[in-house]
Formats: C-alpha cells, structure tokens, sequence
C-alpha cells in the first residue's frame, strides 16, 4: 500500500511539474537566458549572442513581438522538463518515504495506514528533506547536464541560422561516449550544495505552518 501511495505521489508532482515548468518557469529561463548570451557579448566583445535588450520586461516584450509565445517565449519547454519534471518527482517521492520510515519508527503509525497526519518535527523535516533533495539531485544530475549543454550550444548559435545539433538524446550519448560515468555525474557537487538547502527550509517551513494551521481549525 506504501509503494503504491509514493508512486501517485511521484506522478502527481510530475503532472504539477509539467504545469508550472510551462506556465511559469520555462519564460523566465528564456528571458534570462537571452540576458545572460547579452551579457557575455558586451563583456568579451564577441559575436556570440543578440543584443539591445534594456532589461528583463524589454525581453519579455521582445520576444513575444519577434518570435511569438509558441517558438519564443516558450522555446525549450521539453528540455525543460526533461531536467525539472523527474526531479521533482524523485524528490518528492524520496521525501514522502524517508517521512513514512522516520514516523514509523517514531510513533509505529504512518499516514498511509491510518495514521492521519501525523506532526514532524522542524529538525527533522529539515534533514529529510535536506536528504531527499540530494538524493534527486544526484540521480538527476545527467539530465541536468544534458539540459545546460544544449543550452550553451543554444547561446553559440543565438543570432545566426545554426541549429542545435541533436537533441535530448544525442547529448546524452555525446557525454556518455567523450566522457563516460564521470562525465553524466560532473557537477553533481554544486547542484547538491544548491538544491538541498533550497528543499530543506521550504519543506521544514511547509511542514511547520501545516502543523500549526491544523491547531488553529481543531
């Protein structure tokens, strides 16, 4: 019953990924995307990159004149949620088993056999979602490597008709094959260091207010 719980959990949040990634996050990483490929023009005087943006609401604008909503704004969306979808998922599902073994073993009770919603302490939210943050932080590292390759292959083209070369999958095998193991796993340092705090203070927070909400409606 517990793995069948934490399987809708998993697909539930992927399903929530897939609706924030495109109505929220996927134009504010284009626009900053564009800001940044401005950035590294002006400051080494290159040719990479397109230029004259004021600013993040000038791009904005911008793009949806230029480009439109669909191929502008919304451009990457897939790779996108290549990278952010599983990684939602796998935390979340991490989370909600590491909280069921730590009540288990606290109180012998856990939501998913009647236990109802059971307190967490802020200490140890903090840890287990600290936990399973790096847990999907690590196991997602390759898809976020693969989506910042073709980023910066992205960047290198910005102005001129050259296409990015492949996709998802043909990055994917083009580090399996030039750098191996090691190489889907590079960075996986930074992107935990990253991540774990973010998870950690928002669950703990999450988990504290909820606490504290069910007291105010008893």
């Amino acid at each position: 019953m517990f793995g069948v719980a934490v399987g809708t959990v998993c697909f539930a949040y992927f399903l929530w990924e897939c609706v924030y990634s495109c109505i929220l996050f996927v134009p504010v990483d284009v626009i900053k995307e564009r800001l940044q490929v401005q950035a590294i023009t002006v400051t080494t005087g290159s040719s990479v990159g397109v230029g004259g943006y004021r600013g993040s609401w000038d791009a904005l604008r911008t793009i949806v004149r230029t480009e439109g909503i669909g191929r502008g704004l919304y451009r990457g969306f897939g790779i996108t949620l290549f990278s952010f979808g599983p990684f939602s998922a796998l935390y979340f599902s991490f989370y909600e088993s590491l909280k069921g073994l730590y009540l288990k073993g606290r109180t012998g009770v856990t939501p998913s056999s009647g236990g109802g919603e059971a307190s967490l302490p802020f200490l140890a939210s903090l840890m287990l979602s600290a936990t399973a943050g790096s847990a999907a932080s690590l196991v997602t590292n390759p898809l976020d490597l693969v989506k910042l390759r073709i980023q910066i292959e992205r960047r290198a083209s910005a102005g001129t008709k050259a296409e990015v070369s492949g996709g998802v999958l043909a990055m994917l095998g083009r580090i399996w094959s030039t750098e191996g193991l090691v190489g889907l796993f590079r960075g996986a340092g930074a992107r935990i260091l990253f991540h774990a705090p973010n998870t950690a203070i928002t669950m703990a927070l999450f988990e504290t207010c909820r606490t504290w909400w069910n007291r105010v409606l008893e």
